[in-house]
């Protein structure tokens, strides 16, 4: 899979801004689709493995998200067979840090890894 990267965004205050997890949504959305097309499962298949309603795939499909919180998109991604990790890092002189989103390529056991 390659790369899904969103344009960094500032932290204001404690919280994202609306558009920054719309954003982030997206950009999960993105990946879950791209995962479910690669792995050629039916809407119906991703709703079994994810366990929710065929028409929660199909919202991701529009990358109609604004619904679901960002906890609940990567819970979708880790279903589908990813680990997800959290990093957070300090920036230089205690600047107002970035938000960013990617996702490593996912390999099966069998397949070359794409690293």
């Amino acid at each position: 899979m390659s790369e899904q990267s969103r344009k960094p965004g500032r932290f204001t205050s404690r919280r994202l801004r609306t558009s920054q997890s719309d954003e982030i949504r997206k950009a999960i959305a993105d990946a879950i689709v791209e995962t479910i097309r690669k792995r050629n499962l039916s809407r119906r298949d991703a709703a079994s493995i994810i366990r929710v309603g065929q028409d929660k795939i199909s919202l991701v499909f529009r990358r109609q998200v604004h619904g679901f919180s960002i906890a609940r998109l990567l819970k979708f991604l880790s279903s589908l067979g990813y680990d997800i990790e959290i990093l957070a890092s300090d920036t230089p002189n205690s600047e107002p840090g970035h938000v960013r989103f990617s996702v490593m390529p996912l390999t099966r056991p069998g397949e070359p890894d794409a690293h």
